[in-house]
């Protein structure tokens, strides 16, 4: 069975997707998933009909771009060890 319908299915079989308003949703999300072989990637929540594609967007749409770059970019880098490539070169060097 592909994955888009082993995905599709269960998710049917979830009966709080079944109601009205989450169906819609669910379909939307659905419609925009990203499926190679086994691996199905859902887009964020708020990229569902039509919305911003990420995080950005979605912050300049509702009108906190400042509060998005000081604190998401920020923390992003740091939580998703952006910092590391810089301690690696300080350890390095001798000191």
């Amino acid at each position: 069975m592909p994955v888009r319908r082993r995905l599709t299915t269960t998710f049917k079989r979830t009966s709080g997707l079944q109601r009205p308003g989450w169906r819609e949703a669910n379909e939307a999300l659905l419609a925009r998933a990203a499926v190679k072989k086994n691996y199905v990637r859902l887009p964020a929540w708020f990229a569902a009909h039509g919305g911003p594609g990420d995080r950005a967007q979605l912050a300049d749409r509702l009108e906190r771009k400042n509060q998005y770059e000081i604190l998401y970019r920020s923390w992003s880098e740091t939580t998703h060890a952006g910092d590391v490539e810089e301690l690696l070169k300080r350890d390095s060097q001798p000191g």
